[in-house]
């Protein structure tokens, strides 16, 4: 392309399709352990949020948010994750209109169980990197974000 088309930033394209390729492999890399269970790295994370909140429960509107997801996709990875018997909804003491997710037994028992496996794939993913290099890619990456989410208030 190119050669073909003498204005285009090969770089720039070539950050974005690697970013891409790895951001399919990282997904693969971390469902492997996961899709035995059920699981995905959506669902996971989605249990990680309950399991880190206080009571283990969470709003559907609060997933959204930390999930960075649809509410439509919310209530399908809450679908999911009911029907599995992790995470069941119960209704809010303080506010009736709203409901509340909640971690069951088997689902904080899955998560105990899946953490330390979790926990050895991503040391082995950046065992390569040493601190310095880590430091620079997390600023790296924030960096992209910002400028990600700058772009879409613009459009807003």
């Amino acid at each position: 392309m190119c050669g073909r088309l003498k204005h285009i930033a090969k770089q720039d394209i070539v950050l974005s399709r690697l970013y891409h390729h790895i951001n399919n492999r990282l997904l693969d890399y971390f469902d492997e352990h996961l899709k035995p269970r059920g699981l995905n790295l959506t669902t996971w994370t989605a249990l990680i949020v309950l399991y880190s909140r206080a009571g283990q429960m969470v709003r559907p509107s609060e997933l959204s948010s930390y999930l960075q997801s649809s509410r439509t996709n919310i209530t399908r990875v809450t679908d999911e994750l009911v029907n599995a018997g992790l995470i069941e909804r119960q209704p809010d003491e303080v506010d009736r209109r709203q409901l509340l997710l909640r971690l069951t037994q088997k689902g904080l028992d899955t998560v105990t169980e899946l953490q330390a496996v979790q926990t050895r794939k991503h040391e082995a993913l950046w065992s390569g990197f040493d601190a310095t290099e880590k430091n620079e890619m997390e600023a790296l990456l924030r960096k992209l974000l910002g400028q990600l989410d700058g772009m879409r208030q613009d459009r807003a």
